[in-house]
């Protein structure tokens, strides 16, 4: 009973592990309407949707535009599909199954402020020990984020994966195991960097996603863009973050749209919309592939 009580707990805490990959933390009090694509080609059509992660009721309803196309379309293509993942598989991959230890691994001034933090919400020091750095800063980041009142079953994406039926055929992007590769490439050479950041922004964080909300809702994409580039260090260990974390991964997504587009259909996608936006986006991507993107 213990082991499925800490399974489910990993569940909902890996659901926020998005938040960290995504880069689009936002909240709200109006359907928003900016962040929505149409690619019509002789065999297919093709909706992008920009999407938040994490969410209020206040959000919806959404967009009726939205919704008719989410109707329209067979098939339902996000980045990681929830609904498949196991817990059991997520306790495989977020702990240390061996000797090792955040205590071993991570520096001491750092180790003490995680204590603080976990201790202060009573995780005891004999179960966040054993946690691999990424899965330590996404418990941190979902209790601070437990903080601002968000919820991440009320997330865009989480919204139409829910409303999906028999009917609607769920495609991934990307696996539970690919998601997990990225977290563990970036997190298992710079662990202590990634915990500095988190500390150092954790006071301006309901700053940072009032900003990012207000561009995402007014349909600001080269704003949204700026503000997540800004977010992202301007170093050696920034570049590589976005080279993982976004541009490589963009690529993958534009590459599996045109293979969409060559089999015909209708495809409703949502993902981040941090992933639509920029000079390396899936936007711009497909417009200089010679597709035909129009703003909805």
């Amino acid at each position: 009973m213990a082991t499925m009580k800490l399974a489910k707990k990993c569940y909902k805490t890996y659901i926020n592990l998005i938040i960290l990959i995504q880069l689009c933390y936002c909240i709200g009090n109006s359907a928003p309407k900016g962040f929505f694509w149409e690619v019509t080609t002789p065999k297919s059509k093709i909706y992008l949707l920009g999407s938040i992660h994490l969410g209020k009721k206040e959000l919806f309803p959404l967009d009726t535009n939205w919704e008719n196309a989410f109707e329209s379309c067979t098939n339902l293509v996000v980045e990681i599909n929830t609904k498949r993942i196991n817990p059991f598989t997520i306790l495989k991959f977020a702990y240390f199954h061996d000797t090792t230890t955040l205590e071993k691994i991570l520096p001491g001034d750092i180790f003490a402020k995680i204590d603080s933090i976990f201790s202060a919400h009573n995780i005891s020091k004999s179960t966040f020990n054993k946690f691999k750095p990424w899965f330590a800063l996404t418990n941190l980041v979902n209790l601070e984020y437990s903080n601002l009142d968000f919820e991440a079953d009320l997330g865009i994406d989480q919204y139409f994966l829910k409303r999906s039926d028999s009917t609607k055929k769920i495609i991934e992007f990307e696996s539970f195991e690919e998601q997990i590769q990225f977290m563990e490439q970036l997190f298992s050479k710079h662990p202590r960097l990634y915990f500095e950041y988190f500390f150092n922004e954790i006071e301006s964080t309901q700053k940072n996603i009032s900003e990012l909300f207000d561009a995402w809702e007014d349909g600001n994409d080269s704003l949204l863009a700026q503000l997540i580039s800004n977010s992202i260090p301007n170093d050696s260990t920034g570049k590589e973050f976005s080279e993982i974390m976004i541009t490589q991964r963009n690529k993958k997504m534009v590459e599996k749209v045109r293979n969409f587009i060559n089999d015909g259909g209708c495809y409703f996608i949502v993902v981040g919309a941090g992933h639509l936006v920029g000079k390396d986006g899936i936007v711009q991507s497909l417009k200089e592939s010679g597709f035909k993107v129009e703003r909805k």
